[in-house]
């Protein structure tokens, strides 16, 4: 007698599936018979396997000898694995940073990261890689136009049989050394900075474009690596939207898994297997009781018999886990419940399978319906030898007890006499019409690429804009277009070797003066000037304040050299403002009021945004440097650099104003002035401001009449000096009608800060 059973590998396939309903599960799925496609795909002799996950196709790995995965269909999102890296390239860079509680400066050295590496993702040849994500991060897209990548220069090779060698692995294994890959898919990494991925290598994840091959090609092809020689799938023929394996599977579970998702059956026929549509007509369609066979002596036998499962041991709820195109490949769960109270089981399937959620939903509502319409179960039903050639898998239509049923072939036995025994679940005919459901995806936010947003970068030699900021060092402006959001701010010595002296993440108001400021008056409000800016960034705005307003700060500007506070703006375009009612000459830029000319800079410097101070000391004092400002993602060779010397300005005291002159009956010259102080601060007391020097010191210079000589330098401790009758006798040989004198105030530190002249 020769049987043929059903091998049941539900539970393999269904993940959570087992117990007492895993066999109809096995039998709903249509397992194939015997261990004909039992191999395994990728040669992993006789360990345990479980079907594809996608979990397999979520990470990037970096494991010697592992399988290459498979990738059929349009697309799919795999993870890699790593099959070459350099060692991390590591970059210091120092800046200085005040210490805590004021106790002066240190400083701090950080550290950044940038990797070579390249990443496999599947055999191949394929059509190509559409995108590719970084720890969940769009971070290159091929379909936009032209295609996007942030900063790393990335090479892709689709598999070819005759790609050549990238020529980064080859420098670095040497050329003799260093494969091709042929035959791999796989993308390298050159110089991706890691300080976005917590200085790691990030996970790598991509969209494959495997090629246009349908389901009845890659069914074949699963077989084909399994050893089956024949495989009928002709009835497949439909598109396949995704399908990977990425780890050593046995064909039947990778085969059963496509079954599953796209509700197909399949049975062993001579030569190979058939694999076919659910539905597909089944032989038959007599009353059983018409062609039941009886051996001879045997003819009262009842010749079957019928069974049924215990219901509490039937799933109540079925789960199915899949690939989500509509939210970038990520699993999507779906659901089926049944609603009458009976089952007590959970039963759930992950298939690395691309279904849209509708799909899913009703290949899950036809895996749950199968389970329960396989309960029922018949044996001992004898048919005629003419159908010997059935087998475990395929499908009668009987009646039965009046109703039409579907019999799911378990086991055929052939006997000595040539009558056929089968063992089959019993369903109803409905069960296995093709079923349809509706499902909601869920929102995914759209990815996008973030732009790599140029820098804008002002270096400011002003005088000090805080108190706090009391050194020799400089500040730094910094932003750029819509979509800019951080930059490093870069310098070097020689040019070349570059260190970080500054970080900006909040981007300045820049603009580019569209007229000219004209020369106006910096001791009283200008009334009359005007002049145009355009914005760097057209989504920032400028707006008016009160005159109030304006006076304590509000509106302050560096137009070209010169710091002014602004009362009046008016947008006239698009990004493009009118500004007028002023305050000139401030923060002791009162000799940059007529210097003003075409194209020149506007900093926003009312709060702060976008401003830092590099805290330099006394050593960089006028010494020329290179600087650069290198936005978020952006590669530093792709930066120019400029050049820029600080003169402390921060230091160097303000020049004195209200100068006069009285002469006594003698002749004597006296001369005063009041001095000003170079640290922002509240006139608390009405009577004067802090001195910031450690002493007070004055030199005033006495100069030619033609102004192109010093004459004389006369020292004070106090805003007075007296220019004596003797002494301007011996410098002009008699008493001048007019004396032209410059006064600064003296920095310990520095030395002549900036002068004021006049004419007494």
């Amino acid at each position: 007698m020769a049987t043929l059973a059903l091998s049941v590998v539900g539970s393999v396939v269904g993940g959570a599936i087992g117990g007492p309903f895993g066999a109809a599960a096995g039998r709903g799925l249509g397992a194939l018979v015997g261990s004909v496609i039992d191999s395994t795909l990728f040669g992993s002799g006789g360990q345990r396997l479980d079907g594809p996950r996608i979990a397999d196709l979520a990470i990037t790995t970096s494991t010697y000898g592992a399988a290459i995965p498979l990738a059929f269909g349009s697309r799919i999102r795999m993870g890699g694995n790593i099959i070459w890296a350099m060692p991390l390239i590591e970059r210091a860079r120092r800046r200085r940073a005040d210490r805590k509680g004021g106790s002066g400066r240190q400083t701090m050295t950080t550290y950044s990261y940038s990797a070579n590496f390249a990443v496999a993702f599947c055999e191949g040849p394929i059509v190509g890689v559409r995108r590719i994500w970084a720890d969940g991060k769009l971070f290159y897209d091929a379909t936009a136009a032209p295609p996007q990548t942030l900063a790393a220069d990335i090479r892709i090779y689709t598999g070819t049989e005759d790609q050549a060698a990238d020529a980064l692995i080859a420098a670095d294994v040497g050329t003799a050394d260093c494969p091709a890959y042929r035959g791999l898919c796989y993308a390298v990494f050159e110089g991706l900075q890691l300080a976005n991925f917590a200085n790691r290598i990030p996970q790598i994840t991509a969209e494959i474009e495997p090629g246009t091959p349908d389901l009845a090609r890659v069914l074949q092809a699963l077989a084909i690596r399994a050893g089956v020689p024949v495989v009928d799938v002709a009835s497949t023929a439909k598109p396949l939207a995704g399908y990977a394996v990425a780890r050593p599977v046995s064909a039947r579970a990778a085969i059963e898994e496509l079954m599953l998702a796209y509700s197909l059956v399949g049975c062993a026929v001579p030569g190979g297997v058939t694999v076919k549509p659910r539905g597909v007509a089944a032989l038959g369609g007599m009353d059983a009781e018409a062609f039941g066979a009886r051996t001879e002596g045997n003819a009262d036998a009842d010749g079957w018999t019928m069974g049924r499962a215990e219901e509490n041991a039937l799933p109540r709820e079925l789960t199915l886990t899949h690939m989500d195109p509509a939210r970038d490949y990520q699993p999507g769960t779906v659901r089926s419940t049944r609603q009458d109270g009976s089952g007590l089981a959970k039963a759930a399937y992950d298939i690395a399978v691309v279904l849209d959620a509708a799909e899913a939903k009703a290949r899950a509502e036809q895996a749950h319906r199968d389970i329960w319409a396989a309960r029922n179960t018949i044996e001992g039903l004898t048919l005629p030898p003419s159908f010997a050639t059935l087998q475990p898998g395929e499908c009668l239509d009987v009646v039965l007890a009046g109703r039409l049923r579907r019999l799911n072939l378990t086991r055929v036995t052939v006997a000595p006499s040539g009558l056929v025994e089968i063992a089959a679940a019993v369903e109803q005919g409905v069960t296995w019409l093709p079923r349809t459901a509706t499902a909601d995806t869920g929102t995914l936010p759209a990815q996008d690429i973030p732009r790599v947003v140029p820098t804008t970068l002002h270096l400011l030699d002003l005088p000090m804009l805080r108190a706090e900021d009391d050194d020799a060092g400089c500040y730094v402006a910094a932003g750029g277009g819509p979509g800019w959001r951080a930059a490093a701010v870069l310098r070097a010595a020689d040019g070349i070797s570059f260190e970080e002296v500054g970080y900006l993440d909040a981007p300045a108001v820049l603009g580019t003066c569209q007229t000219v400021l004209p020369a106006g008056p910096w001791a009283y409000l200008d009334a009359a000037s005007t002049f145009d800016v355009l914005l760097l960034n057209p989504e920032d705005e400028l707006e008016a304040v009160s005159e109030a307003a304006m006076l304590a700060g509000a509106n302050a500007a560096l137009v070209g050299d010169e710091s002014v506070g602004f009362r009046d703006a008016v947008l006239i375009a698009p990004g493009t403002y009118r500004l007028s009612g002023f305050l000139r000459g401030r923060l002791g830029t009162d000799d940059r009021v007529a210097t003003h000319g075409p194209g020149e800079r506007f900093v926003l410097l009312s709060g702060a945004l976008g401003l830092e101070r590099i805290r330099d000391g006394l050593g960089l004092r006028g010494i020329s440097r290179s600087y650069k400002a290198v936005s978020l993602w952006q590669e530093e060779s792709a930066v120019a650099a400029t050049s820029f010397t600080n003169t402390a300005r921060g230091l160097a005291p303000l020049s004195p104003v209200h100068l006069a002159g009285t002469r006594d009956g003698a002749g004597n010259l006296t001369i005063t002035w009041i001095r000003r102080t170079r640290i922002p601060s509240a006139w608390a007391d009405g009577t004067d401001v802090p001195l910031g020097e450690a002493a007070e010191r004055y030199e005033v210079e006495i100069r030619n009449a033609a102004n192109t000589a010093t004459l004389r330098t006369i020292t004070a401790t106090s805003p007075v000096a007296t220019y004596t009758a003797a002494e301007q006798t011996a410098d002009f040989g008699a008493l001048p009608a007019t004396v032209r004198v410059r006064v600064q105030q003296i920095s310990d530190t520095v030395g002549r800060g900036a002068a004021r002249e006049a004419i007494l």
